[in-house]
């Protein structure tokens, strides 16, 4: 249905009829897997220090003070520092030489600091409690160091193209790219030896996705993107003794890369 809407707005917006005019090319073009390099647009991209991830809410820190406790939502989240981007472009509809509706798979590999953090970013150890802790009222463990590095991420997009790379055979300088989609991430891909933590404490920390939209800015061969996730998560809130779950709206990714067009 959401495939649906978006061909209709592309659409509405080119002033495209579905028919053919006699003694002239098809207005619309479907994919075709005989045609598929001229289908295909790849390209390759990268971000420095503008790239950080953070999962849905994965657990709760609990801190002691005074006999009280106080929860804090537990999240894992990645910083990068230098990502590369691998990313095939599949033109599903092509409207003439002026816009296309692609499947887009960005595939990224981020030297990144990774680590499950509290709120208040405790660094949250999963390691399990014994017995002597739990009667004496620890609740939760914390790290000294960050829980790994590097971390690696595979999206699908659905993406309306128009202008500039919405065809092979566009020559405008110009264009833009509007997306929505889903990102998978994966990390820490390397755990802190010096710290000698063990990833099987952490497995359902280690990995996570989240929806995400995407705009990009298209002028020549390059394109600057900027893409931010649209997912709310679940938060525990205390009211006095009581415990509020609540829905809100939190950012779990944000992103600005900058692309280079391989081909056309």
């Amino acid at each position: 249905m959401r495939v649906a809407l978006v061909i209709c707005i592309l659409l509405g917006l080119s002033g495209i009829s579905f028919g053919q005019e006699e003694g002239s090319d098809p207005r619309i073009y479907f994919f075709n897997p005989s045609h598929l390099k001229s289908s295909i647009r790849q390209e390759v991209g990268m971000s420095i220090g503008t790239h950080w991830t953070k999962s849905p809410m994965r657990n709760i820190y609990t801190s002691v003070d005074d006999g009280v406790a106080y929860p804090e939502p537990v999240f894992s989240r990645a910083i990068g520092i230098l990502a590369g981007t691998y990313e095939p472009r599949l033109r599903l509809i092509e409207y003439k030489s002026n816009a296309s509706i692609s499947l887009d798979i960005p595939l990224t590999l981020s030297f990144s600091l990774v680590d499950v953090l509290s709120g208040s970013r405790y660094k949250y150890s999963a390691e399990p409690l014994t017995e002597q802790e739990l009667a004496s009222n620890i609740f939760s463990k914390e790290r000294d160091g960050i829980l790994g590095i590097c971390h690696a991420e595979a999206g699908a997009l659905l993406s309306v193209n128009i202008g500039q790379g919405s065809t092979i055979e566009n020559t405008k300088m110009v264009g833009w790219t509007l997306s929505a989609g889903y990102n998978l991430v994966r990390g820490p891909l390397f755990m802190n030896f010096i710290e000698n933590y063990d990833r099987a404490d952490y497995k359902k920390y280690l990995g996570w996705g989240t929806p995400v939209a995407r705009v990009g800015i298209h002028a020549e061969m390059v394109v600057v993107y900027y893409m931010l996730g649209i997912a709310p998560t679940r938060v525990n809130y205390q009211t006095g003794s009581t415990f509020d779950v609540q829905t809100e709206m939190t950012n779990t990714y944000n992103r600005l890369s900058l692309s280079f067009r391989l081909g056309r």
